[in-house]
């Protein structure tokens, strides 16, 4: 009896856990030629990653760093270690590659 009260239990547990877990949303089709509002675009001839949040261009990687057009918010502390070009590229070098 035991046994197939805790069984009983761990199949409700299983189910439960399972209809509990999140699920992607299904992908929107966008018409031929329409650019999604929201987007990450790489734009060849400025060398630049452009962040686009409801058709705007919000933010900017380029090779002068990162530009964001209004407030940043974070929890953590930002340092400027003042290390030189050759310091960064030695510290790209250490880094495990994904």
């Amino acid at each position: 009896m035991r046994r197939i009260l805790l069984s009983a239990i761990i199949v409700l547990l299983a189910t439960a856990a399972q209809a509990g877990e999140a699920t992607a949303p299904a992908a929107t089709p966008q018409p031929a030629g329409q650019a999604q509002a929201t987007r990450i675009e790489t734009d060849q001839k400025t060398g630049a990653v452009r962040f686009i949040v409801n058709g705007k261009e919000v933010a900017r990687f380029d090779a002068n760093g990162l530009h964001v057009k209004d407030s940043i918010d974070y929890g953590g502390v930002i340092t400027d270690d003042g290390s030189s070009d050759a310091e960064y590229a030695q510290r790209i070098k250490a880094e495990p590659k994904p």
